[in-house]
């Protein structure tokens, strides 16, 4: 029987977990007071930006940046769509007409990503807006209000991470080995 060796924590590890620990900071004032806030800062949390933190924490800066860039555009063009749809059906308010105006979200938003050459933020761009039409919410103002944060929180989630892996250092590139003479 073969053992495996423990892993140890890593700094990518605990520079993930500094990220997340302050988008939760940044975010906890409006989860504490939030019935005593107005409407859009009573919509924000530290879910998405948590979420967006976690999966920008990449190995180095570049790697970062791009995963930021990517969510940014996927949550972008998923929030538009998500706009999109809710607006037609505000001026068409059938329920069953909801589920063909979401595949037809679906087909656009994946159709827009691979036409700018970006096809790793289609699904984000689908979630993004599934969320916006799904979400809880009590109006019409809110559904377009939960657009905007959740676009919001993802952008801080990004901007933590890519700051905390710039301002962090980073693991020492893995030596080279010489190759024998």
């Amino acid at each position: 029987m073969r053992e495996h060796p423990v892993p140890g924590v890593g700094l990518r590890t605990l520079k993930t977990a500094l990220a997340v620990m302050i988008c939760a900071a940044i975010f906890l004032p409006f989860q504490l007071w939030r019935d005593r806030i107005a409407e859009p800062w009573s919509l924000l949390g530290p879910l998405n930006a948590c979420v967006a933190a976690i999966i920008c924490m990449q190995s180095s800066l570049e790697d970062s940046w791009q995963q930021g860039f990517i969510r940014l555009r996927g949550t972008a063009v998923g929030g538009a769509a998500g706009v999109l749809v809710l607006t037609v059906y505000l001026l068409l308010p059938y329920p069953l007409l909801l589920i063909p105006l979401l595949g037809l979200a679906t087909v656009g938003i994946i159709w827009f990503c691979n036409l700018i050459r970006k096809p790793r933020a289609c699904g984000l761009g689908c979630i993004v807006c599934c969320i916006i039409l799904f979400s809880p919410a009590d109006g019409v103002l809110e559904h377009y209000l939960t657009a905007v944060s959740r676009m919001l929180e993802t952008a801080v989630g990004i901007l933590v991470s890519i700051c905390i892996n710039r301002w962090l250092p980073g693991l020492p590139p893995p030596q080279q080995e010489e190759e024998p003479r």
